[in-house]
């Protein structure tokens, strides 16, 4: 998952991120301190255009653990690993991610959203398999 956000944004909010160690554990650890200190603001660090179920589906494909192999026809669901992934996206993502029925009130590019403040960083919608590697900060907005 790539997200978009403006180096002006992450400091007025308290966030420093080291891209170049940008990976799931840094991606948690922001998000969960993020949540404890903006608990009741309405104010959210993930832009998402998908609901729950669709985000949380580029959370499993981007995890460092493969949970089913297609070629094989076999899942991993009911491991541990998985039950600490749900654990997680459960506490320490999901309440970090704005809801749609806010987002419905800014236009189609959500760009308006970064500047109002409501959201920290901007989900690129792209995704694939393999670790977080990556957080563009554009300056554009």
């Amino acid at each position: 998952m790539i997200f978009y956000t403006t180096k002006s944004v992450l400091y007025k909010n308290g966030i420093q991120i080291d891209k170049d160690n940008w990976n799931w554990d840094t991606m948690i650890e922001v998000s969960s301190k993020f949540i404890d200190r903006n608990k009741g603001t309405e104010i959210y660090l993930f832009e998402s255009d998908l609901d729950a179920a669709p985000y949380f589906n580029q959370f499993v494909q981007g995890s460092e653990v493969k949970f089913y192999d297609i070629n094989s026809k076999k899942s991993n669901f009911n491991s541990a690993d998985f039950t600490e992934l749900l654990k997680v996206y459960k506490e320490k993502i999901y309440p970090a991610i704005c809801p749609a029925e806010l987002q419905k009130n800014f236009d189609v590019t959500r760009t308006d959203l970064l500047e109002s403040g409501k959201v920290i960083m901007k989900n690129s919608g792209a995704f694939g398999y393999g670790n977080v590697q990556e957080l563009c900060l554009n300056n554009s907005f």
